[in-house]
């Protein structure tokens, strides 16, 4: 099997994330082996260095060689400092915190590691916090802190098992076990440990493997299970030569002390000397091996050794002060010296070491009851906190799955109204085709004849056709509203004129003789600032449903001025609506039921009035009762004009008296080109009519005539009429006058951008705007 510490050189190809998790692990693993992983990755000089640095310094640490640690972690932290990297430098301070406590600076640590443990758990990987809290414990422990040490030991775990790498939980449940046996909780230390045991093994997580078994065997032995702690102690010695040799002093102490427990005294002593050799002034370890002697010496059945270093150690004031020391040591040393005092004769010496022993046995007893109870607290905290972030982990990604669907219900219902607009836009545009021809083929009807019966009949088709128009016209909107091509255009306009023009055309149309239509305008001019089309647009839905709904009763269309916003009321004396018709008026293809017998609509107007009012930010407001009539009301700010505006163009262009003109027609519809061609012959225009630029050109040079203005429908065999246009200017002037007429829904948009001085109108065309459109462009 393949050891960690033999890797090769890692690929620059692997990805920052298997990295960092490689070399994390690699602590628990063989942290001998992190200086030959760090190098290659600070060579690698990309957003790596850093933490290859960090990794090199820690690498050092495990080496012993505190000072290349050090400089290897002050170029971590510029690193880290310099991309502002909180996490980076959190995982510095755990070094830091740790290099001090080699110095005695426990309490600086300590403070170091406290602001680790109150960032965010989001902030860094579990393996990271695993670490801080790691480190946490062992000062909590040198500080003789053990309660705390426990709280740390056991977020270490928690953090482990969400890091989900086997060695790390293994290593924190080994230290989370040897804190139990130094409390002499030993059931919890002996379960804990096996399961550590039972993640790893030797070969491939060697550095947690021997911390699992070194406090496995302190647990077992506090157990009196001498067997199955030299067993560990076989295994242990056996991987020596692989272990770190700055720890070996105590590791032959515990193998020691388990050989002795096994009555192997002769071997346990040659342990004990080879760890004398190795001594140092630590008094953890001193203890360890006093108590260890103690039992060696006493299997070799030399008592008074025993008895002599038992009586000397307990004699020195500086013994059993340093609060790392923990007291199942001294309860080995009062037992090995009632031991030895007993083999020696002396009991009343011996009752003295066993009542002491008792004493300490007592205080250990308690101190377990209180880990146990300390141990049932932490882990129901932790569950608490699991349970909380693992219910707010289902919740994020309920709300997640949640959101995917809605965005996929979303991405549905944007196809369908996609699907739903070209649908309308085509159906708008292929059925405005033969109303647009029958709508000049009755228009040419009335002009050839003169009796009454063909007049009237000529009447009524184009009052039909008109009727169809205000269809399209609500298709088309709707259409040019679903596809967002409705953009306000903010102007200065006369609402008294244009609410005047309305209610003369609108009268006209009231289908009963007692029935009228009376317009209050305000005093003087009222100008407002707003997109001029789109409030025509509102007003005429609003005062069309007045007109088709009043029947025999009056209708109302008034100004009023509300401080800085004006009120256009259009009322009527209809059937008025209940309350559940109110609640629906705005919504697409609704009726009332209160509609009368001319059903002439689709149902869209007030759909497209609410549609176009919130467009232009105005508010639209209705009353209306059974049997009381209907009011509605566009609000709008009023614009504060010093002086009138000069009048448009357009205006006076009405004024002009039409004269015959040279007219270039192009159309791909035979009815939709014929009919236009004889409205215009029949107005007193000369005219040529063709499907494309080439044809009417050819025609216009043959006749040896220069067109005055070109008619031109918006959609031409699979393109549009853009290239023809400039077809026509370039032969005869780019002052050529254009108009186009179309039923697209983006014809506008488009004309407007490239032909921006081009007339517009929807099809049908109504005779009454081509007139004033060719009045427009003035004299020949």
């Amino acid at each position: 099997m393949k050891l960690l510490h033999e890797f090769p050189k890692l690929s620059p190809a692997v990805s920052a994330q298997a990295l960092a998790e490689e070399l994390w692990s690699q602590r628990f693993r063989d942290p001998l082996a992190l200086v030959s992983l760090a190098l290659p990755i600070i060579a690698r000089e990309d957003e790596l260095c850093a933490f290859g640095h960090l990794q090199l310094a820690w690498g050092y640490r495990y080496q012993g060689d505190n000072a290349k640690a050090s400089t290897s972690l002050a170029c971590a932290r510029s690193l880290y400092l310099g991309r502002n990297d909180e996490a980076g430098l959190a995982n510095c301070r755990d070094l830091e915190a740790t290099l001090l406590s080699a110095g005695n600076r426990h309490v600086e640590a300590l403070q170091l590691l406290r602001v680790n443990v109150s960032l965010p758990l989001e902030m860094r990987r579990p393996i990271e916090r695993m670490i801080t809290h790691d480190r946490c414990g062992y000062l909590n422990d040198l500080l003789g802190e053990r309660d705390e040490s426990l709280r740390q030991r056991y977020g270490a775990l928690d953090a482990a098992r969400a890091s989900g790498d086997p060695a790390a939980i293994a290593f924190a449940l080994g230290m989370l076990g040897g804190v139990h046996a130094d409390l002499y909780n030993l059931d919890d230390a002996d379960q804990l440990c096996r399961e550590g045991l039972s993640l790893i093994d030797p070969d491939t997580a060697m550095q947690a493997w021997s911390l699992v078994a070194l406090n496995h065997m302190n647990a077992l032995l506090a157990m009196e299970r001498g067997a199955d702690a030299a067993a560990h102690a076989e295994r242990l010695l056996a991987l020596e030569p692989r272990l770190n040799q700055r720890a070996a002093e105590q590791r032959f102490i515990v193998y020691a002390d388990a050989f002795a427990a096994m009555g192997d005294a002769y071997r346990a002593q040659a342990l004990l000397d080879r760890s004398r050799t190795l001594r140092t002034n630590n008094h953890a370890s001193l203890i360890s091996f006093t108590s260890a002697q103690i039992r060696a010496w006493n299997a070799q059945q030399q008592p008074g050794r025993a008895r002599a270093l038992a009586k000397a150690y307990l004699a020195d004031p500086q013994n059993g002060t340093d609060p790392a020391q923990v007291p199942t040591e001294m309860l080995r040393i009062l037992q090995g010296s009632a031991a030895a005092c007993e083999a020696l004769g002396d009991f009343s010496a011996a009752l003295d070491y066993q009542k002491q022993a008792f004493a300490v046995h007592e205080s250990l007893v308690g101190r377990s009851a209180r880990a146990r109870r300390l141990t049932l607290e932490i882990q129901h905290r932790l569950d608490r906190e699991r349970w909380a972030r693992e219910e707010a982990q289902r919740r994020q990604s309920d709300a997640e799955i949640e959101g995917r669907r809605l965005s996929a219900l979303n991405d549905q219902l944007d196809a369908a109204l996609q699907t739903r607009t070209r649908f309308l836009a085509a159906a708008s545009h292929d059925l405005r085709q033969p109303a647009h021809a029958l709508a000049l083929y009755a228009q040419a009807l009335e002009h050839e004849t003169s009796r009454p019966a063909l007049v009237d009949l000529s009447k009524r088709m184009r009052a039909t056709v008109g009727s169809l128009s205000n269809m399209f016209d609500g298709l088309l909107e709707l259409a040019r509203l679903d596809a967002g091509a409705v953009k306000p255009q903010q102007d200065v306009f006369d609402l008294n004129e244009l609410l005047g023009r309305l209610s003369t055309e609108y009268a006209d149309r009231l289908t009963h003789a007692n029935a009228l239509l009376r317009f209050h305008r305000t005093k003087g001019d009222c100008f407002v600032r707003s997109d001029a089309v789109l409030v025509e647009r509102i007003l005429r839905n609003l005062i069309g449903n007045a007109v088709k709904y009043a029947g025999e009763g009056n209708i109302l269309v008034a100004l009023r001025k509300r401080e800085s916003m004006l009120a256009i009321e259009v009322r009527d004396a209809g059937p008025g609506m209940n309350t559940e018709e109110l609640g629906h008026i705005f919504d697409e293809f609704y009726r009332a039921s209160s509609a009368n017998e001319r059903r002439d609509g689709l149902g869209l107007g007030l759909s497209i009035v609410e549609r176009f009012g919130r467009l232009l930010g105005a508010q639209i407001t209705v009353r209306s009762a059974p049997s009381r009539g209907t009011t509605f009301a566009l609000l709008i700010p009023i614009a504060q004009l010093v002086s009138r505006p000069p009048k448009s163009a357009d205006l006076e262009a009405r004024a002009v008296a039409s004269i015959a003109r040279r007219i270039v027609v192009i159309d791909d519809d035979p009815d939709a080109r014929e009919s236009m061609a004889l409205v215009l012959t029949q107005w007193g225009h000369d005219c040529v009519a063709g499907e494309s630029a080439d044809e009417v050109i050819a025609s216009a040079r043959r006749a040896q005539w220069t067109p005055d203005a070109l008619i031109c429908d918006f959609q031409l065999r699979a393109r549009v009429a853009i290239a023809d246009i400039a077809a026509l200017r370039e032969t005869f002037g780019a002052a050529l006058p254009v108009l186009v007429v179309s039923g697209s829904h983006d014809a506008q948009a488009t004309i407007t951008e490239h032909v921006p001085d081009a007339a517009y109108l929807p099809k049908p065309i109504r005779p009454l705007r081509l007139k004033s459109w060719l009045a427009s462009i003035g004299k020949k």
